[in-house]
């Protein structure tokens, strides 16, 4: 066997193969911590566009609630109320005023789908003066009532938001809050959404997004007061419902309502007047019916008189 002479260098097998392990060992670290930097970028991103989306999910919410469309003798203003449901009637900014409806009322909808985490916002609009029935909202989601309305009127659907988990698990939380349990009272709405875009795993923890909305057009329904008759003479008694009150402070109209062997009849006629004397017989009852100028109404209790 031959020396290697004084004046070569170099590596052997051994070294070579060892400084490629070396080598392959550094790229393989490299990579995987690549890839988690990849994954995590792409988490964040995803998280970011969820947030953007519930952003404007509110924003969009915040819009029709500002176009509330004032109640009547017909409908409330707010027509279903939950935690993960909410159906009101809007006035629809774009509406052309060419058909009966001409102020574009419509009823709008939102909606959780929570094993989605899924928000649907639905339109229903139609062109009569009288409104049609609102679809069901037993389901929300894409194979829902509010995806094809019944004849007479026209129906649209989309999703707003995505991986909201605020039903998903115990306990749920309400993604709408409401300011009173009397859905004519309600005068203030908090949207409180919980998003998790990898609720599969433990991190990173829930994104929440809040906003408020003052209801600026809800017109709350007027408290309807009478007090227990009084005679003045006879069998004539005094009416007075004085003591009714609007919470806006609007002049409310005032209906006298007699009750005889079962049937209620109007007394004279709609008054301004909270007060009003007239005869009455034994067994006769009373109550009064106020109503404000955007026609929502509400009933007194009813006095039975008993006379000499």
């Amino acid at each position: 066997m031959r020396d290697r002479s004084s004046g070569e260098s170099g590596f052997t097998l051994v070294e070579l193969l060892i400084a490629m392990v070396i080598f392959l060992a550094i790229l393989g670290a490299s990579l995987t911590s690549f890839d988690g930097f990849q994954a995590n970028a792409r988490l964040s991103e995803k998280r970011n566009d969820a947030s953007e989306e519930a952003r404007r999910m509110i924003d969009s919410l915040t819009r029709d609630l500002r176009n509330l469309a004032d109640p009547t003798t017909e409908a409330l203003s707010i027509e279903r109320k939950a935690g993960d449901d909410l159906v009101f009637r809007s006035v629809d900014p774009d509406a052309t005023g060419t058909d009966p409806n001409r102020v574009g009322v419509r009823r709008v909808r939102y909606c959780l789908d929570a094993p989605n985490g899924l928000v649907y916002r639905s339109t229903q609009r139609w062109t009569t003066l009288a409104s049609p029935a609102m679809p069901s909202t037993s389901a929300c989601g894409p194979t829902d009532a509010w995806a094809s309305c019944a004849a007479g009127s026209t129906c649209e659907q989309t999703v707003v938001a995505q991986f909201v988990t605020n039903m998903r698990s115990a306990p749920s939380r309400d993604l709408f809050v409401y300011n009173s349990a009397t859905t004519d009272s309600v005068t203030f709405i908090r949207v409180h959404a919980h998003i998790d875009v990898n609720a599969a795993d433990a991190g990173p923890a829930e994104i929440e997004l809040e906003s408020g909305v003052n209801l600026r057009n809800q017109n709350r329904r007027p408290v309807a007061v009478l007090d227990p008759p009084v005679r003045s003479g006879g069998n004539d008694f005094v009416l007075n419902a004085s003591s009714s009150s609007d919470p806006e402070g609007a002049l409310l109209t005032y209906e006298f309502l007699k009750t005889t062997a079962g049937v209620e009849t109007l007394i004279g006629s709609p008054q301004i007047n909270s007060t009003l004397v007239t005869t009455l017989a034994s067994g006769d009852s009373v109550r009064v019916r106020v109503q404000d100028p955007g026609r929502l109404g509400a009933y007194s209790d009813s006095y039975t008189v008993t006379t000499p």
